[in-house]
């Protein structure tokens, strides 16, 4: 399979290129394809995580800060690197 065809961005909470949450916590969740070695998400002010490793993944909840918050999830399988905002 194509790396690209591996993953899935990130799905929920609305498979858009943005969300507006009214909370003060998110979690995030994809579909992964024929696996990874890691799969781990960062926040632009430096938070981070690592999340386990499944076909349906879902991330820990993850705490937000005021205004705009951009986290990227990105999956690695050896020296394929995908990543989605």
């Amino acid at each position: 399979m194509p790396p690209e065809r591996r993953w899935s961005p990130i799905l929920l909470p609305s498979g858009r290129d943005w969300f507006q949450s009214e909370g003060q916590a998110i979690q995030l969740s994809g579909v992964l394809f024929g696996g990874a070695d890691s799969i781990t998400w960062k926040s632009a002010d430096g938070k981070k995580g690592n999340i386990e490793i499944n076909a349906y993944w879902v991330s820990d909840i993850i705490l937000l800060n005021q205004g705009d918050n951009t986290i990227t999830v990105t999956a690695t399988k050896g020296n394929t690197v995908l990543s989605d905002r």
